[in-house]
């Protein structure tokens, strides 16, 4: 784990915290330097354990559809340094929005692979009262709409 990386995401999620913005960020922010196997889908009910390269993986594979815009990550957990054992770890995430055009039923055969607990049509947490949304409608391009995918 690259723990300087690691630092700067962390002041950037803390930043979106502290103005009240939902902490959803672009996936790469999430992967880059990220090696930590239990920072997405922790706790998962798979099959399997899933590493967190193939996660990124399926991820990028999906975003570089001609009918995907970007793969936001929704940040649920922050290590505290204060604590020995969160030193070592990466913040976590169990939700995935899919800026696409196509159904949630077909986000959820791309990323069945990773054995997600649901996919539907919208933004995860819509109505938290006073946080701002990350991105705006208008921010989408044509044709774009978020899918939510969880992870958990």
């Amino acid at each position: 784990m690259d723990m300087q990386k690691r630092r700067r995401f962390i002041e950037k999620i803390e930043g979106l915290v502290q103005e009240l913005t939902l902490p959803i960020v672009p996936m790469d922010d999430f992967f880059d330097g990220n090696t930590d196997d239990r920072s997405m889908g922790r706790g998962m009910q798979t099959s399997r354990d899933i590493p967190i390269r193939e996660y990124h993986e399926v991820f990028r594979s999906i975003r570089d559809q001609p009918d995907v815009q970007e793969i936001l990550v929704l940040i649920n957990e922050v290590p505290d340094d204060r604590f020995a054992a969160d030193r070592e770890t990466w913040p976590q995430a169990h939700v995935v929005v899919v800026l696409t055009s196509v159904p949630a039923a077909e986000v959820a055969k791309w990323i069945e692979q990773l054995e997600p607990r649901w996919a539907g049509e919208g933004w995860c947490y819509p109505d938290l009262a006073g946080w701002k949304q990350p991105l705006s409608e208008f921010d989408l391009l044509p044709g774009m709409r978020p899918v939510c995918v969880e992870l958990l």
